[in-house]
């Protein structure tokens, strides 16, 4: 058992997923934690939005008992193909691509990057996250939204006019708030991804694949069923919205020929959904009595699968910074630990939205000569992870756990004291 702070408490500004984790995971390491209402569950096809999650968050999942609650199965990515785009407009994908299956010759190699990514459902994790956070106790639901935050008095006002105590404000939410005057860089990707489930004629083998047309990434995970598929499809606004209307059969010819039938006859199952696609990164995650998490703090294409993945990983790091820093006897809005917190986090993310955003410029070019040398790229990445497997390592390790070691949930490890 953990012993709850006597200090004031932890305020948590989101109504997402990620905040609800952020006070899963900030009660587990014993600290007093009010969080702002929560919004119900959207109301979603199972399949239509799926995560892919790191072992590092798979672990971490677990750790908070939220793995435990899932409802839908999960399933193992063992292997991941890029595929890059020919410069003729003729053809889509090109024999130069870029594989992760682990070198079964090196049983090391082997086992190390056994799993890449576990493939949940969305609508199935929320409603586990939703059943945890339901019986947490250690948990106190704020009457009414937080209107404003004054860090020199260390209390919050509710838009019901409330004031209460205060000892850090944890920001999970991506919309502005008052007291957010935080620098970021940000882009509008002019661009909507299209999610939704795919039927296909031929199994997947437990293998994702990420293919870069000229008119967006496109990538297909593995779900439980051999034959069903996730399709993250990123497309200029207007052709986006205009696909996501269409009758399933344009919808389908139009897939197959971005997929040039490479993976056979594919089918949509229902209506695909579609969101926006930005590009957010805060210039300073902290600020005095306050710390940014998740979409408050970044927000990334889609590409790479890494989104939630980041916010989990400023949980666990936020839980540890804190922790660490309450048995050296500092308050939770100690400003070293909020720098120590920024240290670790910022790096991974400002590393993570340069090489999402890096990927999708280079690859979605039109034009040729940079279109083959990127494609010609990853087939040179190909042949040279394939003769020097720590490459593979490298790759899977910073994609688990990010630019440091992993943090104590990440690791499967829960708090004691």
């Amino acid at each position: 058992m953990t012993r709850l702070q006597t200090a004031p408490p932890i305020l948590i500004a989101g109504q997402g997923n990620g905040a609800k984790v952020a006070a899963l995971a900030l009660a587990a390491a014993g600290f007093h934690v009010h969080i702002e209402p929560p919004r119900p569950l959207a109301d979603m096809p199972d399949w239509q939005n799926v995560l892919a999650l790191s072992p590092a968050a798979h672990l971490m999942l677990e750790t908070l008992g939220v793995w435990s609650q899932l409802d839908l199965p999960s399933t193992a990515v063992t292997n991941l193909i890029v595929h890059g785009q020919r410069p003729q407009r003729q053809s889509a994908l090109l024999p130069h691509s870029l594989g992760f299956a682990p070198n079964q010759t090196d049983e090391a190699t082997a086992e190390a990057v056994d799993v890449m990514a576990h493939i949940v459902s969305l609508a199935s994790l929320s409603r586990a996250i939703d059943r945890c956070f339901a019986a947490c106790k250690n948990i106190t639901r704020l009457p009414a939204m937080i209107a404003d935050h004054d860090p020199r008095s260390k209390t919050i006002e509710l838009e019901n006019g409330d004031q209460q105590p205060c000892g850090l404000l944890v920001d999970a939410t991506r919309a502005a708030r008052p007291w957010r005057d935080m620098a970021a860089h940000q882009a509008d990707y002019k661009t909507v991804a299209l999610t939704a489930e795919i039927a296909s004629q031929r199994p997947h083998g437990h293998m994702a694949q990420q293919i870069f047309t000229a008119s967006g990434p496109l990538a297909l995970l593995p779900l439980a069923d051999a034959h069903r598929l996730a399709l993250i499809w990123s497309l200029p606004e207007r052709r986006g919205h205009a696909l996501a209307a269409a009758d399933a059969a344009i919808f389908n010819h139009e897939l197959s020929r971005a997929t040039e039938d490479f993976f056979g006859p594919l089918e949509v199952i229902g209506k695909p959904a579609k969101q926006p696609l930005l590009l957010y990164l805060a210039h300073d995650f902290v600020a005095p009595g306050r710390v940014l998490i998740g979409d408050a703090a970044h927000i990334i294409h889609p590409l790479a699968g890494q989104g939630f993945n980041l916010t989990l990983r400023d949980i666990a790091e936020l839980a540890d910074c804190l922790h660490h820093g309450r048995h050296l006897g500092l308050a939770s809005d100690d400003f070293s630990i909020l720098e120590a917190y920024q240290t670790h986090r910022r790096s991974d993310a400002g590393l993570t939205v340069a090489a999402t955003d890096g990927l999708n410029r280079i690859f979605s070019t039109r034009h040729s000569l940079l279109t083959g040398l990127a494609s010609l790229g990853l087939g040179v990445s190909d042949g040279l992870a394939r003769r020097f497997p720590q490459m593979r390592l490298a790759f899977a390790a910073q994609a688990d756990y990010g630019t440091s070691p992993p943090a104590r949930l990440m690791r499967g490890e829960n708090f004691t004291d």
